[in-house]
């Protein structure tokens, strides 16, 4: 199984919209997973147009054939507009959700490179969870 990495750093949900032809569709994924909206919060984005692009995002996965999974971002600072959110879309879309993956590694600093960013341990972590979610639709 071929696995690409078509994130970027800093990226907000716009972003991912504009170049996700370009830079994930065009392969023919069978499994696209897609987690975003913290840079859109720290930029001040307003979340009615974080969870449009996000649903846009889903859209465009679904209809070029491929499983959508969608990574709920969750701190505590974000509230609960944005769990919502995502919820309303895994759920509209039909979509896998994977819920809180920040659970326990915000509030661990030994998870932690700087004050909002996993370390390579806590990276790891959610990775971990991603796979145990999905690789019963792998097989």
């Amino acid at each position: 199984m071929k696995v690409i990495n078509a994130g970027v750093a800093g990226d907000k949900t716009r972003d991912a919209l504009k170049r996700a032809e370009k830079d994930v569709l065009r392969y023919n994924p069978r499994m696209v997973i897609v987690e975003f909206s913290g840079n859109d919060f720290l930029q001040g984005i307003p979340p009615e147009e974080t969870f449009e692009n996000l649903d846009a995002i889903v859209d465009a996965i679904q209809k070029n054939g491929a499983m959508a999974v969608l990574v709920e971002v969750r701190a505590g600072y974000f509230g609960d507009q944005y769990i919502s959110g995502f919820r309303k879309i895994a759920k509209k879309r039909n979509a896998l959700l994977i819920q809180d993956i920040l659970k326990g590694i915000l509030t661990d600093p030994s998870l932690k490179s700087d004050n909002i960013h996993p370390n390579d341990t806590g990276y790891q972590l959610m990775a971990d969870r991603i796979y145990k979610k999905i690789s019963p639709l792998l097989r």
